[in-house]
């Protein structure tokens, strides 16, 4: 009875350890590494950094359109999808900027 008992203990052990293995494999996998990277919330404040903006449920543009100006550098960025407060796409046929003075939100 006790070797009944000493090897069901051992399968318990065994199923936690793989659960937790199992945890720790999809915390650090790339999928839930990205979306770490957007647990920010989504609205966007005047004067945020280009990086604040990518750590943010907005993340990384589509497309990046760049002038020099007299002032220097002016970037609008480009988001597929009309995206709500939440950055939930409203509407998947119209687009998003979001304009960069100097690496500032403008």
């Amino acid at each position: 009875m006790n070797a009944v008992v000493s090897l069901l203990g051992i399968a318990t052990a065994v199923i936690i350890l793989y659960g937790m293995q199992s945890a720790i494999q999809q915390r650090d996998s790339p999928a839930a590494q990205s979306n770490a990277m957007h647990d920010q919330p989504c609205p966007v404040r005047l004067g945020a950094t280009a990086d604040t903006i990518r750590r943010s449920g907005w993340g990384n543009p589509n497309h990046v359109n760049e002038h020099l100006t007299s002032n220097g550098t002016r970037q609008q960025w480009v988001y597929a999808g009309r995206r709500d407060e939440s950055c939930q796409i409203t509407d998947p046929q119209r687009e998003t900027y979001l304009y960069f003075d100097n690496g500032f939100l403008v």
